[in-house]
């Protein structure tokens, strides 16, 4: 019994791993997108790009600029993820940011 109740406080004493400032910007964005604050988010998806964007990022910043009423920025930032994701060689996904921008 009392070693089960010393393995609980080890794992809560635990140090989680720090995270990157990638990770850290992803759950900062992530956080202001639920929160209905679509410009915030979009400023921080600007500078995850910064640090090396992706065609996943580059989808995200343009939904949410899309949804913070910007069409041009956000029919910008989804055709280049678009070409991305054909780069990369995913069609599917391709097909879904080229369907969200016929939607803007």
């Amino acid at each position: 019994m009392a070693r089960r109740r010393r393995d609980k406080l080890q794992l809560r004493m635990a140090v989680p791993p720090e995270d990157s400032p990638t990770d850290l910007l992803r759950r900062r964005a992530r956080k202001a997108s639920k929160r209905g604050e679509h410009r915030k988010a979009a400023l921080v998806f600007r500078e995850l790009i910064a640090h090396g964007g992706d065609a996943k990022t580059w989808t995200l910043l343009g939904d949410s600029l899309r949804r913070a009423r910007r069409p041009a920025e956000a029919a910008n930032a989804l055709k280049q993820a678009l070409y991305l994701h054909r780069q990369a060689g995913a069609p599917l996904r391709a097909r879904t940011v080229a369907r969200l921008l016929t939607e803007i």
